[in-house]
């Protein structure tokens, strides 16, 4: 997710900075790939709101987090 949002920016201008993250862990893994997939699901001018999903190789829900990202003007 905040690597997500420096891809939205003008990193010559602005950075991001995490506000907040909630994360729901659902289920171990201990062994084996698990897979991330992080959604805009808001992109404003000063903060980003990101869902991300990881699964284990057997497509079972491991965790799901919402994260916030503010984005800050460089001085």
């Amino acid at each position: 997710g905040s690597y997500g949002s420096v891809l939205h920016i003008d990193t010559n201008k602005q950075f991001c900075v995490g506000m907040n993250i909630q994360s729901q862990h659902i289920k171990s893994a201990t062994s084996g790939i698990v897979t991330g997939v992080a959604t805009l699901l808001h992109k404003g001018k000063k903060t980003h709101i990101w869902e991300i999903v990881i699964h284990n190789d057997k497509n079972q829900l491991v965790n799901k987090s919402t994260l916030t990202v503010m984005v800050v003007d460089k001085a």
